[in-house]
């Protein structure tokens, strides 16, 4: 952390440090324009202007379904300002998944591009009613808005005008994230602006993203928690974020000095790739997960003989991305010690609660000023989710490496599609609502072109399973990177009959869905 300023506990705070540091440095750069920290600070204060007007009070929800884009940041800050709360939507998500959100998070102002990976007026058309029902006003952005809104709701251009006032506090809430849920609909992650300004000040510093000439290509959208871990680590060292413009990675990042990507072993090997054996002078850190479908030994041997210089990090959306990161000399393996002094961590057996000497792996648990503030109205699970000395169940498997830890995987079954993790749960929740569908199993697999998920499925008595259906009822109603590769129907489920009673065989599954051909 810089030593000539206090940390910030505001998001607020956060920005106008970094403008008054590096006011005149690019912040977003994309193909069609660049704009600076003191232009974002100022469409932020427009944004909260005009979002004050409307009646947005603290506490109120602000639905942002948005691509990454100057406008999304300005209105991360701009919520913030307010003492509101931003409800992140990811733009690929269908009807299904929108409707949840929105039903539960009950936002009252949605603020939209309707011309993103999934056109919004088309999505919006299959939401039920009462799902919507929080909504007061729709604010869009870019292009031209729909002939009509489904619900009639108040419709605008968003513009930016006028000042207010900083309101933002430093225990307010100020984002709301989904995660994966062991109930079909995922977990709504609540997180305070102290915990996200604080902790990525240490983050950033650790990856040198404070280091003079930072330039970070964006990871992923803003609207999960790793695009935005990374995007508020920008802020904080006043580095510039290169939008992704270009199919040509490689061209990308040579043209724009990228210093600074992050991505899961699939992007690594787009960028080895794109490489075209020549390495890249401008890239300082490639932050990486490692991918259960492909040799990391050898994609990561490959890209350091381009001169890719590796780190691995270990997060999680209630932890916050990035809360070890590797230090050097680390190697391959995913983790790394603490990014903020003041978390801590404990490895124990699952099955007794006493912490575990170096290097034998056992349940992890985290805490520290990164944690999430609680689970969006649901004081349960956030109980469950936490011991009686503070610490967050992570359901992954570590162990302990001197004075940090190694991440081995999910104590459950949860996996990675298109960037995000899915908890199997969510697609099996919506097959079971199909009329012919009476259970649903799913796992993940490559088939060819990296992790799918592939569903197992049990037709109702009286029904037959159409896979073809099944799969264009997903396309419409689901994200895409959720939509299953194939869909098979099974007379009954693989088990093992054991003293807790009969499971099913996940690893029979697997095998199975290794073995199949995708669709078409």
């Amino acid at each position: 952390m810089p030593d000539d300023q206090a940390s910030p506990s505001t998001l607020s705070e956060l920005l106008a440090q970094t403008v008054a540091r590096h006011g005149d440095r690019p912040a977003i750069i994309d193909s069609s324009r660049t704009v600076t920290w003191r232009e974002i600070a100022g469409l932020a204060e427009g944004y909260a202007a005009r979002l004050r007007s409307l009646g947005t009070e603290r506490g109120d929800r602000v639905a942002l379904w948005l691509p990454n884009s100057a406008d999304y940041l300005a209105l991360i800050f701009a919520v913030a300002r307010l003492g509101a709360i931003v409800v992140h939507m990811n733009t690929r998500f269908r009807a299904h998944e929108a409707g949840s959100l929105l039903r539960r998070a009950a936002p009252a102002i949605l603020i939209a591009n309707f011309h993103g990976a999934a056109d919004l007026a088309d999505v919006f058309s299959d939401v039920p009613t009462a799902n919507k029902s929080s909504l007061r006003r729709v604010l869009y952005l870019g292009g031209k808005a729909p002939a009509h809104v489904p619900g009639g709701l108040a419709m605008e251009p968003l513009q930016g005008e006028g000042t207010t006032g900083d309101a933002a506090l430093p225990d307010d809430p100020c984002a709301i994230f989904t995660t994966t849920g062991s109930t079909g609909e995922p977990k709504l992650v609540l997180h305070g602006q102290r915990n996200l300004a604080t902790h990525h000040v240490f983050a950033a510093a650790r990856l040198g993203l404070d280091q003079p000439g930072a330039v970070l290509l964006a990871p992923a959208p803003f609207c999960g928690s790793f695009g935005h871990t990374w995007l508020l680590m920008a802020v904080v060292g006043g580095a510039s974020v290169v939008l992704q413009d270009s199919a040509d990675t490689g061209a990308l990042i040579r043209r724009r000095g990228v210093t600074h990507m992050a991505g899961f072993a699939d992007t690594l090997g787009r960028v080895t790739e794109a490489a075209r054996g020549r390495p890249y002078d401008s890239l300082r850190v490639f932050a990486f997960g490692v991918s259960p479908f492909v040799d990391n030994d050898a994609l990561c041997a490959k890209a350091e003989a381009l001169g890719v210089p590796l780190r691995t990090a270990y997060g999680s959306t209630e932890a916050c991305p990035c809360f070890v990161i590797s230090p050097d000399g680390w190697g391959t393996a995913q983790g790394g010690v603490l990014a903020h002094p003041d978390s801590r961590f404990a490895i124990r057996d699952p099955e007794t609660g006493l912490d575990l000497p170096d290097g034998e792996a056992g349940a992890l648990l985290v805490a520290g000023p990164s944690l999430f503030l609680r689970y969006d109205n649901d004081p349960g699970t956030t109980a469950a989710a936490l011991t009686e000395d503070g610490l967050f169940r992570t359901g992954d498997r570590a162990y302990r490496r001197g004075e940090g830890f190694v991440f081995l995987g999910r104590y459950d079954d949860t996996i990675r599609l298109g960037g995000f993790l899915v908890d199997p749960s969510e697609i099996e929740t919506f097959l079971r609502l199909r009329p012919e569908v009476a259970a649903a199993r799913v796992v993940g697999a490559d088939l060819g072109h990296g992790p799918r998920a592939v569903a197992f499925v049990i037709a109702r008595k009286g029904y037959l399973v159409d896979e073809a259906a099944l799969l264009e009822a997903c396309r419409e109603q689901i994200a895409s990177f959720k939509v299953p590769a194939r869909i098979i129907a099974l007379n009954e489920f693989p088990v093992s009959e054991g003293a807790n009673g009969r499971k099913i065989r996940v690893d029979v599954l697997r095998t199975m869905a290794a073995a199949l051909r995708p669709v078409g």
